[in-house]
């Protein structure tokens, strides 16, 4: 009789152990990491073509100043990114930088939207006998897009 209640008491133990032992594994769920995606439609592609369209248009017309006050620059707050107007003397630079080269023409030789933070719209520009390019880096921030110039540290988004 010891024998058998011995032997329905570890029968008993080995079947909680064994539900258990399923509990575990349809409890735990895995949820894959992904990179957090940026959802794009129309509205952001037309809105850096008039953010582009708007600057370029004032480069050509040699309004230096006004064009370079359209331009931000990228302010690390707390983790997150943000753009911020250029300071005055930065926009001075830059309405240097642009009529060392006075654009006669230009193009948009492409657009790639890969993060609010991380795009990039390469422009072909003709100076008289000279094309160079010019990258531009578009961000999205609360919704709505702004124009930075990439910086030094930026590297281009095609490999």
């Amino acid at each position: 009789m010891k024998t058998k209640n011995l032997l329905l008491i570890i029968l008993f133990v080995c079947s909680l152990a064994a539900c258990r032992h399923n509990e575990k594994k349809s409890t735990d769920i895995q949820i894959p990491v992904t990179e957090s995606t940026m959802y794009l439609t129309a509205k952001d592609t037309m809105a850096v073509m008039y953010l582009m369209d708007r600057f370029m248009g004032l480069v050509k017309e040699q309004q230096y100043d006004t064009a370079s006050m359209l331009l931000r620059k990228i302010a690390v707050v707390e983790r997150s990114s943000r753009p911020i107007p250029l300071k005055r003397e930065e926009a001075a630079k830059i309405a240097a930088m642009l009529k060392q080269f006075p654009v006669q023409d230009y193009e948009i030789e492409h657009i790639i939207f890969k993060k609010a933070d991380n795009n990039e719209v390469k422009c072909r520009i003709r100076s008289g006998q000279t094309t160079i390019n010019w990258y531009f880096k578009p961000v999205r921030y609360i919704g709505r897009w702004s124009l930075c110039l990439k910086g030094f540290g930026d590297t281009s988004i095609i490999n």
